[in-house]
């Protein structure tokens, strides 16, 4: 008899000198080989919902939280470069004729380790584009009455307008949700507050903020790329942390309101590579070429001329031979620009020759960039 055979004899054999019939042996058997199938069945059921749930996490995090109304593009940060967030509070998101209640500007500086938080008095006299000049606080409902009609990017645009820097993000939200948020976390949305979540003994309140945060923000920042400029400003050290408050008294003074705005949105980076830049004027619309290049001032941008071309541009490019800098990454992400061309690529009779032997780099502003700047 073979050896596995009389093995299963003698089992059969002792079982059944304990009193155990074949019947029962039987059952124990089968009701054995059904709680192996069941523990395999569960498993798999625990693998499949693990696979799910890590899916609707990645699309969770990936998935930008609700926009408000208007145009304003998706925005993501990689960690590294410069980032300017706008944020705003409304009285009433439902209401396109709110009042802005406060703005500030956040400003993540991962190369100096640094953030800069400039608070501007809505109460401030500001030059809207088509409505002359309005305090500060009537920014969103003029965006309802502009082509827009209540747009992001016309809030956008006209703040990049009056302050001369780049804005990569917003996130906007109302009274009611200050509160729900204050209420999650169970203090006033103080900066010192929201630190105080490092703890661990304050991350059961995190979950709560999430659901908040997901009910009541507007932004165009995906759930990642929110905390991570969170992360990012609650590490910071104290010491590199500065607070700008643009008075009336530093408007009415315009050089010194550009020498704080350099200070303090300097690209150190795009300031280091020192690449010249020649800003040309592609459009109809006057005094772009220097909007334009306030704004890469501002960011430590080398500007040597400025110009206008012969022929309209629909869509803005960047010219050079300098297609990997970080200049050109962080002008193309400012400005939404996709196309780049090589010096050599033009005739000699083009009349961007003249302007291609001073620069380094040229920007020409289409009419892309008229409509947001």
């Amino acid at each position: 008899m073979p050896k596995r055979t009389q093995h299963k004899s003698k089992r059969i054999s002792k079982l059944r000198q304990k009193n155990h019939s074949w019947k029962i042996f039987q059952i124990n058997k089968q009701f054995k080989r059904k709680l192996r199938n069941l523990g395999l069945a569960f498993s798999v059921l625990v693998a499949t919902a693990v696979v799910f749930g890590a899916i609707a996490v990645y699309r969770y995090l990936e998935n930008p939280l609700v926009s408000a109304s208007g145009a304003y593009p998706a925005s993501s940060w990689d960690g590294q470069a410069k980032f300017n967030l706008m944020l705003l509070t409304i009285e009433d998101e439902n209401n396109p004729l709110s009042p802005l209640l406060e703005f500030s500007v956040l400003s993540l500086d991962p190369q100096n380790r640094s953030l800069t938080v400039m608070t501007v008095p809505t109460t401030v006299v500001v030059d809207f584009p088509n409505y002359g000049r309005e305090k500060l606080a009537s920014v969103y409902a003029l965006a309802a009455l502009s082509r827009e009609k209540q747009s992001l990017a016309y809030v956008q645009k006209s703040l990049a307008n009056f302050l001369g820097i780049p804005f990569d993000g917003y996130v906007l939200m109302d009274r009611a949700g200050s509160r729900e948020l204050e209420n999650a976390l169970g203090s006033p949305l103080t900066f010192d507050n929201l630190k105080q979540l490092l703890s661990p003994l304050s991350w059961p309140k995190i979950p709560a903020l999430a659901v908040a945060a997901r009910s009541y923000l507007r932004t165009n920042l995906a759930v990642r790329d929110l905390a991570e400029v969170a992360q990012y400003s609650l590490q910071v050290r104290f010491d590199k942390i500065q607070n700008v408050v643009i008075t009336p008294e530093l408007l009415v003074d315009r050089n010194n309101l550009e020498t704080v705005l350099e200070k303090y949105f300097v690209d150190a980076r795009v300031y280091e590579e020192g690449i010249k830049i020649v800003i040309l004027n592609g459009t109809s619309s006057p005094g772009l070429a220097g909007r334009v290049g306030r704004l890469i001032e501002h960011i430590g941008g080398n500007i040597i001329d400025l110009g206008n071309t012969t022929n309209y541009f629909e869509q803005s490019l960047l010219i050079g031979k300098n297609s990997g800098s970080y200049t050109v990454e962080r002008l193309s992400t400012i400005f939404n620009i996709r196309q780049f061309r090589d010096p050599a690529s033009f005739s000699e009779d083009d009349p961007l020759q003249i302007y291609l032997q001073r620069g380094d780099l040229i920007l020409v502003a289409g009419l892309d960039i008229s409509g947001s700047l």
